[in-house]
């Protein structure tokens, strides 16, 4: 049975799970589509307003290529390297922070004036303009001077002059005559050629800015950046609502720390042309004090020419303690191949050879002896170490080895004879040095100090000639490789991010209030909440009710709250197949979510498809079904309860079908609890179940009393009502408590009250209550007549 229902009733959802958030959020969207519409067409035109009058900024873009320090030429860092001491050495780093630190903004600033801004007020906003475009131009003379922003009105009078004003004090003078202005002294230049007639005005205002604040609000919208690391390439960009004064900027600020560069190397060559002059002056005084002691010592000693005799001198000492240390190494490379030659562990391996000169005698024996060993390692892969050629071969080495031993050691001593009558002779020639005449010794004193002053003299007397001329031709270490130039579109606000944001925020500002709204609603909107709060199955929806009228479905109905009510139908005679299994409970959690109004319409529409229906009106606290149908409620349930009556006699006919009854509730009792305890409620179900196909029950609210569960005993299936913003979620959560439990026969839930796209179905396909409205209206107004006519 469970597999034909799942077609009919409406897919029951886990609780909390992600495809019922995601699908009441659509239910959402689409019920409230038109407050989206709403928010986004408000939200567009926000940004439509934003993006007409927002200043828009343009960005200025130039490269320039820091050159090398060998690329530069000449500079102070090879002069002080070659003086011996420590220069500068910029890299693009450095020189990036120099183009952003604050002191060539400042000149920058003060170079270009821009410091000083032009405005013309417009219909709605002020705009500001740049003075290429004006017919006019102020310039600041001693703009450093600056400390205060002040503002004036300027109104041109044409070729005659000007008008400025500031606060109560005017200025009416000639173009280019200097005024005092507050703040610093200016003129004002007449340019009438170079304006654009859009932006010609009687009058301007005029706004004379620090120069300090606006270099740092200049360096603000400066961005300098490498290239890359391998790379001595910088770009620069400037952002500006005047594309004209940012290109004039940027090419200012390149224009300042190329003049800054040239103007330190400059500063540089000067300071080391000074140094250089001052030590030739002082090389020159000791150059010449040398010279006339030299004269003074030769005269008075009646020396000649000594300096041949004390230069072979020093040349054959020289010599000697070459070929000394020459044999002192020979001798400790025999002592080392003695050592190796000794080892054992070397037997086997080659002599290194290379260490002998070409000229020794043993190194033929050297040759000759790795060769066999070469020999003997290239056999011993086909060989093994028994073999009579190795032993040979063994023996050949064995003999050499002997030799170059015996080699060695007469070798060495001859090394060691070499070198002692070396000593011998170094030592003879030292004594002849010793016994030079102090006057040849004080002479070459003399001639050492000469030869280096005069050395010293003329590298300084050329390295003043290059500092020279590199003072003549200095350039900056930096070139422009393109200048300043600004695109024609501006790169803020960008129009397609900005009507983005909006229709963002279009979405998400309903969003957001159909969320928190959703957060602190407590009651059931729709199917959604139904499924998250309860276990039970919704078997049908059933629309909003139409005012005044308390049956909706009649034989002719075509209305949407008609269909639903058959719908209904059908899936209640899927759930109850067995034919001795019909009875219906009908209850809901509190008064006014409709549960008699769907027990009526349930019982009509199961009486129009040709059943036999009873009606019970056990809700005995509050009966509404009789009134509503203009029935007599004297003697009802409850007067078959006290024995008034025999069931027979407390049956009515409904008026509205001929197989559809009624069975009032009678007067109100003061026990309707107790009365559902009676067996006489047994009896009653029991012979109604026999003469009658469904028998329909109309019961008290479950969630205020007892009544409903009393009587689910006699039910085969309970309808539970909830009626959409009325219903609260925590009483469908108790509700969930009793069905879980099994405190209440198997639930199905109704959902009542259903408005738009809340529904699960939709019948707008079937027709509209507007084409039924008379034929509706008629049929009630027949049914009505012969109630009251019959009562």
């Amino acid at each position: 049975m469970q597999d034909s229902l799942e077609p009919i009733f409406i897919e029951e959802k886990k609780k909390g799970g992600s495809n019922i958030s995601a699908e009441k959020t659509m239910s959402k969207v689409v019920a409230n589509w038109p407050l989206f519409v709403l928010c986004i067409v408000i939200c567009l035109s926000v940004a439509y307003v934003y993006l007409r009058y927002a200043t828009p900024k343009y960005k200025a873009e130039a490269k320039i290529l820091i050159k090398d320090k060998a690329d530069a030429g000449l500079t102070e860092g090879q002069l002080f390297d070659e003086l011996g001491m420590q220069g500068s050495n910029a890299n693009v780093e450095n020189e990036v922070e120099i183009m952003k630190s604050r002191t060539i903004m400042k000149q920058t600033v003060a170079n270009s004036q821009a410091h000083v801004h032009y405005y013309a007020p417009g219909r709605i906003k002020t705009s500001e303009y740049y003075y290429k475009e004006l017919p006019f131009r102020l310039v600041t003379i001693n703009s450093e001077d600056i400390n205060l922003s002040t503002g004036y009105k300027i109104t041109l009078k044409g070729d005659a002059g000007y008008k400025l004003t500031y606060k109560k004090k005017t200025w009416e003078n000639n173009w280019g005559d200097t005024i005092e202005l507050p703040t610093c002294k200016a003129v004002l230049y007449h340019q009438p050629a170079s304006a654009n007639p859009a932006y010609v005005f009687e009058s301007y205002n005029i706004t004379i800015k620090p120069v300090e604040w606006q270099a740092i609000r200049a360096l603000k919208a400066l961005d300098i950046k490498q290239v890359n690391n391998k790379s001595s390439i910088i770009d620069l960009a400037y952002s500006d609502a005047l594309p004209l004064r940012a290109e004039d900027m940027l090419n200012e600020l390149i224009d300042v720390y190329l003049k800054a560069n040239i103007d330190d190397r400059v500063t540089t060559m000067q300071a080391t042309v000074k140094f250089i002059d001052n030590r030739l002056v002082l090389v020159t005084d000791e150059l010449g004090n040398i010279e006339k002691n030299l004269e003074h010592f030769k005269s008075e000693r009646k020396l000649t020419d000594l300096s041949e005799q004390s230069k072979m001198l020093i040349d054959y000492s020289t010599d000697y303690a070459k070929q000394i240390t020459e044999r002192e190494v020979q001798l400790r490379v025999i002592e080392s191949l003695e050592e190796y030659l000794a080892d054992d562990a070397n037997k086997d391996k080659i002599v290194p050879s290379s260490l002998l000169v070409r000229d020794d005698a043993s190194l033929a024996s050297m040759e000759a002896y790795n060769d066999l060993q070469l020999k003997r390692a290239a056999m011993l892969m086909t060989r093994t170490e028994n073999n009579l050629v190795i032993k040979n071969l063994d023996t050949q080495l064995e003999t050499i080895r002997d030799d170059l031993v015996r080699s060695l050691s007469s070798m060495k001593k001859s090394v060691v004879v070499s070198i002692n009558e070396l000593k011998k002779k170094s030592g003879d020639l030292d004594n002849e040095i010793r016994k030079v005449p102090e006057n040849e010794r004080i002479f070459l004193e003399y001639t050492r100090q000469q030869h280096i002053k005069q050395e010293l003299y003329l590298f300084l007397l050329k390295k003043r000639e290059e500092t020279a001329i590199s003072k003549s031709t200095t350039l900056a270490n930096a070139r422009v490789i393109d200048p300043a130039r600004t695109k024609s579109n501006p790169y803020a606000p960008q129009k397609s991010k900005i009507y983005l944001a909006a229709f963002v925020l279009g979405l998400f500002f309903p969003g957001m209030y159909l969320f928190v709204r959703e957060q602190f609603n407590v009651k059931v909107t729709d199917k959604i909440d139904i499924t998250g709060n309860i276990s039970a199955k919704i078997i049908g929806e059933i629309g909003h009710k139409p005012d005044g009228s308390d049956v909706v479905v009649l034989n002719d109905s075509k209305t949407v709250i008609a269909e639903q009510f058959r719908s209904l139908r059908t899936n209640l005679q899927f759930l109850l197949t067995d034919k001795q299994h019909k009875t219906v409970l009908v209850t809901s959690s509190m008064s006014g979510e409709g549960k008699s109004f769907v027990a009526l319409n349930l019982a009509i529409s199961l009486s129009l498809s040709g059943e036999k229906v009873v009606l019970l009106e056990l809700d005995l606290r509050k009966p509404k079904i009789s009134a509503n149908l203009n029935l007599r409620n004297s003697i009802g349930f409850t007067g078959y309860m006290a024995g008034k009556a025999d069931i027979d006699n407390i049956i009515t006919p409904s008026g509205l079908v001929d197989t559809l009854s009624i069975i009032p509730s009678g007067a109100i009792p003061p026990n309707p609890s107790e009365l559902m305890l009676s067996p006489k409620v047994k009896d009653l179900f029991d012979k109604l179940k026999n003469e009658y196909d469904y028998v329909i029950i109309d019961s008290a609210p479950v969630g205020l009393v007892t009544d409903a569960q009393l009587l689910g005993k006699h039910a085969d299936t309970t309808l539970y009502i909830c009626r959409m913003n009325f219903t609260r979620k925590e009483q469908l959560s108790n509700a969930d408590e009793l069905y879980t439990t099994g405190k209440i026969k198997p639930m199905s839930i109704v959902a009542n009250d259903v408005k738009g796209n809340n529904s699960a179905y939709g019948y707008g396909g079937y027709g509209n209550d507007d084409y039924f409205e008379g034929k509706r209206s008629k049929g009630l107004k027949n049914i009505m007549s012969k109630m009251t006519g019959r009562s």
